[in-house]
């Protein structure tokens, strides 16, 4: 008969599979075991070993008959360790494909400038879903938004008289002003500045009103 692995009749399928190393403690009847295919050392308790052989991640080179094996093992077995939700731990190998066709039918990626149906139970609508109709009342509605606006301009006159048209009337900037500058003559405000600010060398560095009027055009002597 076989040796045991735990207290149970060593399957065939371990011992194919697996090499026995030393007990895991002094006082315990379970051994490490190592994996023939990627030599990973595992506690021979429970269904550790079937569960490596399902492992696709841990146990790469594990020939896909004994992993289909193994998985049959684990599944007739009923493991009690608790596992987790990946599907090569699953009781049946492979995806849920009611859950994937979900997944996929209820996926909802709504694009920019798409247009929101009114029917819930289509979640996959793009910018083709836009018809004509749509754009011509979309444009509708800013005609209606842009008559608004003119007949409250009727209404409520504002005291502003713009037409877009101020600087080529003259209304922003003096004609006469920029035909000074054309003509590369200096602005009277900067001859005051100059005036004020520097002298002359003859001068003794004072200014008085009478001569900042004269200046400025605002009297005479």
């Amino acid at each position: 008969m076989a040796t045991k692995s735990g207290g149970r009749p060593l399957n065939s399928l371990i011992e194919n599979n697996f090499k026995k190393g030393d007990a895991t403690s002094a006082k315990s009847n379970r051994y490490w075991w190592n994996c023939n295919h990627c030599d990973t050392r595992i506690d021979g308790r429970n269904n550790n070993l079937f569960e490596h052989l399902t492992d696709a991640v841990k146990c790469i080179n594990c020939p896909q008959e004994t992993r289909r094996e193994a998985l049959k093992n684990v599944a007739d077995g009923k493991p009690t360790r608790r596992r987790h939700a990946h599907m090569h731990t699953t009781e049946l190998p492979g995806i849920d494909t009611d859950v994937a066709k979900q997944l996929e039918t209820d996926f909802a990626f709504v694009p920019p400038l798409a247009a929101v149906s009114g029917d819930t139970s289509c979640n996959l609508e793009g910018p083709k879903s836009i018809s004509l109709d749509d754009i011509d009342a979309e444009f509708a509605r800013l005609e209606d938004i842009r008559n608004g606006e003119k007949v409250m301009d009727l209404e409520f006159p504002s005291d502003w008289d713009v037409d877009g048209k101020e600087v080529l009337e003259g209304n922003v900037f003096d004609f006469a002003e920029l035909q000074r500058v054309d003509e590369g003559l200096v602005p009277a405000a900067v001859e005051d500045e100059i005036m004020v600010t520097d002298h002359d060398a003859n001068e003794d560095g004072t200014w008085n009103i009478d001569s900042m009027l004269v200046s400025s055009g605002l009297t005479s002597m």
